[in-house]
């Protein structure tokens, strides 16, 4: 394994269990929104929605599959992963694509 700075390279041949079956979930719609307006053009991302989020993909985990999340930014996809690992430590392994990793 290969390690670099506080990500682990996590390579492997995973097979579907369930191959052809696939669930989506959306956030309620009372859920926060995703950016909160700062100033002009100047947007951040709400903490709550953040929070929201990283819940929703503990709570997916659980289930014992593999979860895809996307984010709206590379911005929001750093913060989201930072409170998936602070607030949900029974996670072992997060994949975060950042805007340097290849495609």
């Amino acid at each position: 394994m290969y390690v670099y700075s506080n990500y682990r390279l996590t390579t492997g041949l995973f097979e579907l269990a369930r191959f052809g079956e696939l669930s989506i979930v959306l956030p309620d719609e009372n859920a926060p929104t995703p950016t909160l307006y700062v100033a002009d053009d100047e947007f951040s991302s709400d903490p709550a929605w953040v929070t929201y989020v990283a819940d929703m993909i503990a709570k997916a985990s659980a289930s014992g599959e593999r979860v895809l999340a996307f984010a709206l930014s590379y911005r929001d996809t750093r913060v989201i992963a930072a409170s998936v690992r602070l607030r949900h430590l029974h996670i072992m392994t997060l994949i975060q694509h950042t805007e340097t990793d290849p495609l």
